[in-house]
């Protein structure tokens, strides 16, 4: 989101004039209700050290994969948003080519008392910012189905870690019945009698 020419600095002032009138609620929808805020989480939108671990030839482990899916559904949460601007935009233009009549309720007085008149308010840069927002659908499809109800990666999403999982349990059980196997074995009862001193 960084500027690369004065060009991109304008329309990144643009976008902080856009957000501050929303965050004042000084723009109204077709319907005369408020924008709702941009749906920010506690994201903080960092992928770099799950990035910076892939490249170092790493794995992201469950928590890693579950932070990378709260940034991608944060994002597209965030893209919805600024498409929905878009939507109220096209609509409040389209109301103001049928009525050009304008009254005191068209105006509004922002923290330092300058009087601005709503239309002048554009909602163009924010919109473009949704528009640049693409997650393909089959990842964000994978990291939903990626846990299972008790919060492990999912074998059926990932069947190597249910096959994995499948042959630790057979071990497990194997080791398990050798072990009631020697403990049942007269040689072995015999020496554990005689060291637990019965």
């Amino acid at each position: 989101l960084t500027a690369q020419s004065v060009h991109g600095i304008h329309e990144r002032y643009d976008a902080i004039k856009e957000m501050n009138a929303i965050m004042n609620n000084l723009i109204l929808t077709p319907t005369s209700k408020k924008i709702g805020r941009v749906p920010l989480s506690n994201c903080d939108f960092n992928m770099g050290p799950m990035m910076e671990k892939i490249d170092n030839g790493g794995v992201l482990d469950g928590p890693d994969i579950l932070e990378v899916s709260t940034i991608l559904q944060s994002c597209l949460k965030v893209g919805e948003w600024c498409m929905k601007l878009d939507k109220i935009e096209r609509q409040r233009k389209k109301d103001s080519e049928i009525s050009d009549s304008q009254n005191d309720n068209d105006f509004y007085r922002d923290s330092n008392g300058d009087r601005y008149d709503q239309k002048t308010i554009e909602l163009k840069q924010l919109p473009k910012f949704g528009h640049s927002i693409f997650i393909e659908d089959s990842l964000v499809s994978l990291l939903d189905n990626a846990f299972d109800d008790e919060g492990r990666l999912s074998g059926s999403t990932f069947p190597s870690i249910g096959r994995l999982r499948s042959k630790v349990r057979t071990l497990k059980s194997d080791i398990l019945g050798t072990l009631d196997t020697l403990m049942m074995s007269p040689s072995i009862k015999s020496k554990v009698s005689l060291e637990s001193g019965g």
